[in-house]
């Protein structure tokens, strides 16, 4: 199931194949505040820093890497009727003041 601009498309599948993921190293250097939240947040979930990391990327990559398939709108005829409206001149030639102003 995938959701896009409000609407639910569940035959929509994300073009990424999520069963092949690759592992990656990568150094992240955090300030001291950083480093006090983390251990704080995995002390109150009862795990380690590592794994709260990888949880956190993970749903952060998540929601990050895969397209979505775009449903089209039905177009409601007359849903604006009367709020638009049209100038009896619209047609009418433009005066050269409007072509040879400065």
């Amino acid at each position: 199931m995938t959701r896009t601009g409000g609407i639910i498309d569940p035959k929509a599948q994300p073009c990424r194949d999520e069963t092949k993921e690759a592992a990656m190293t990568h150094a992240v250097t955090l300030t001291q505040d950083q480093e006090t939240l983390l251990e704080r947040e995995a002390l109150s979930r009862g795990v380690d820093r590592e794994f709260l990391i990888q949880q956190l990327l993970g749903q952060a990559l998540n929601n990050i890497g895969s397209p979505v398939a775009i449903l089209p709108r039905k177009r409601v005829l007359g849903l604006h009727a009367g709020q638009t409206w049209i100038a009896d001149d619209f047609d009418a030639p433009l005066p050269d003041s409007f072509w040879h102003a400065r």
